[in-house]
């Protein structure tokens, strides 16, 4: 895809981090757009207005907190921004889902590679692999 221009979304976490690619992205000499989001921005219609009606070639950073950046990437890909034509950063604490292949069911763990679950107690290696359609990262069982 050519770049056309760049739209960028960002939080308040997302201001502070978006110095240097701000810096970067003006001296790329193509339009740069910027708005703030936030969690009630969401449920509003002008930012799925505003996603709708990029132009093909429209590049979308967003630089957001953690608990933002599923539900706007999500809003991003029915807007119809590919992965290719977006970038996202989630910024700050960050806990995330993982699934137990063992009993089908969800925990939230910080960073750990190695967790137990916490409904069948089964030692879970937690994989970089995350699963669109559980919107989870996948644990695995150890083979014993």
């Amino acid at each position: 895809m050519q770049k056309q221009r760049y739209l960028l979304l960002m939080d308040e976490t997302g201001e502070s981090a978006s110095h240097d690619l701000r810096n970067e992205l003006a001296a790329s000499s193509l339009p740069v757009e910027v708005h703030p989001v936030t969690l009630e921005s969401l449920h509003r219609s002008e930012l799925t207005a505003l996603l709708f009606r990029q132009w093909i070639g429209t590049y979308l950073y967003l630089l957001v907190s953690w608990p933002l950046l599923e539900p706007l990437r999500q809003l991003a890909e029915d807007a119809g921004f590919s992965e290719q034509e977006m970038e996202c950063h989630g910024l700050g604490p960050h806990t995330r889902q993982v699934f137990c292949s063992a009993c089908q069911k969800m925990n939230q763990t910080e960073d750990e590679t190695v967790i137990s679950c916490h409904f069948c107690g089964e030692e879970l290696s937690v994989s970089e692999h995350y699963s669109k359609r559980l919107q989870a990262f996948l644990g695995y069982t150890s083979i014993r």
